[in-house]
């Protein structure tokens, strides 16, 4: 009787310290998941103001001067400031749409995290490569190789989050349209890399479409969700 009576509370403790254990795990991952996607923000905001402190500053010792230092500029550094801060805004539109969709933090999600942050760090740098270079075809090969290393790593996050099952049940659809959105940068600014081996300022002029291309994408992709 002793024993059948002491094994009760024992049996009783094993699921309770089951279920504790498992409600540690489940809040250690959701914690871990709202402070990577807070660390993410942060670093890209960071990358997102770096933009600005590589502007260069009109100089001239009268107004004109200094309008003229600012015209001279505004068709390479301005614009390739816009630029760049349209496309990580972009990528981190589609980062926050990412996570939402994320029911938990799996296995391989920190790393390969890591990997799309660094390379969206490079992009400050990519972006004074082809100021730099003025427009140069390494300039801008380098600056739409960048680019679509991002967007394969964003590509890569949403694979990999599928796999491990991560991903919530209810948005598997608005997963695959996210994916949509992510592809469309990496295949335009791929394919303008052959085009700025021949001519760059072509090359240029297609980022134009791209970001009529996105817009609409958006925009169907949208439809799409609502329906």
């Amino acid at each position: 009787m002793a024993g059948a009576s002491g094994a009760g509370p024992a049996g009783a403790a094993g699921p309770g310290g089951n279920r504790r254990s498992g409600d540690l795990r489940s809040s250690w991952r959701s914690e871990g998941l709202q402070r990577l996607v807070f660390f993410s923000d942060a670093v890209i905001a960071i990358a997102m103001t770096l933009l600005a402190v590589e502007l260069p500053i009109p100089d001239g010792a009268s107004e004109n001067a200094l309008w003229d230092s600012f015209t001279s500029q505004l068709t390479r550094e301005y614009l390739s400031f816009a630029l760049s801060f349209a496309v990580i805004a972009a990528f981190w539109t589609s980062h926050h749409r990412f996570y939402e969709m994320v029911a938990r933090l799996g296995r391989g999600m920190i790393w390969r995290n890591f990997v799309f942050l660094f390379l969206i760090v490079v992009m400050p740098f990519a972006t004074n490569v082809m100021d730099e270079t003025h427009g140069s075809k390494f300039g801008t090969v380098f600056y739409a190789a960048t680019v679509c290393c991002v967007g394969l790593s964003r590509l890569e996050m949403l694979r990999h989050v599928r796999k491990v099952g991560c991903l919530r049940d209810d948005l598997t659809r608005q997963h695959t349209l996210n994916s949509i959105r992510v592809t469309t940068p990496v295949v335009a600014f791929g394919l303008s890399i052959p085009i700025a081996l021949v001519d760059p300022v072509v090359a240029r002029y297609s980022w134009i479409v791209l970001g009529v291309l996105v817009v609409v994408m958006e925009r169907i992709t949208r439809r799409l969700e609502d329906e």
